[in-house]
């Protein structure tokens, strides 16, 4: 329905402004998790193993050595499911450790291997 329009022609025709159409559209794209990471480290790692949102909270979290109970406060979940979640993360990627995913993250990034 709006494929080939642009922004300001859309907003045109939901009868608001380019600004608040911009305003929703990243409104919506957040809580899409469609906005990326402004890390493109853990942008890249998201999308190339194709991480659920809760995946990529976790990955960020076990890169700054977060400890599991204060991962399980942050997200509101249970000790039981950040485990979980951490046991699928790491089989996913292949990490056997979770001490290892930030030297992983470093040796596996596109982004430092062109530097």
């Amino acid at each position: 329905m709006t494929e080939g329009l642009t922004q300001r022609e859309i907003a045109r025709k939901l009868n608001i402004s380019a600004e608040e159409y911009e305003q929703r559209e990243k409104a919506i794209r957040y809580k899409l998790n469609l906005m990326g990471d402004p890390d493109p480290v853990i942008a890249e790692v998201i999308a190339e193993y194709k991480l659920t949102k809760r995946e990529a909270d976790i990955l960020k979290l076990l890169r700054e050595k977060t400890p599991t109970d204060v991962m399980a406060n942050e997200l509101h979940i249970s000790v039981e499911t950040v485990r979980s979640h951490i046991s699928k993360l790491l089989k996913k990627l292949g990490i056997a450790k979770r001490q290892d995913v930030s030297a992983w993250i470093v040796s596996n990034s596109k982004q430092n291997q062109l530097l």
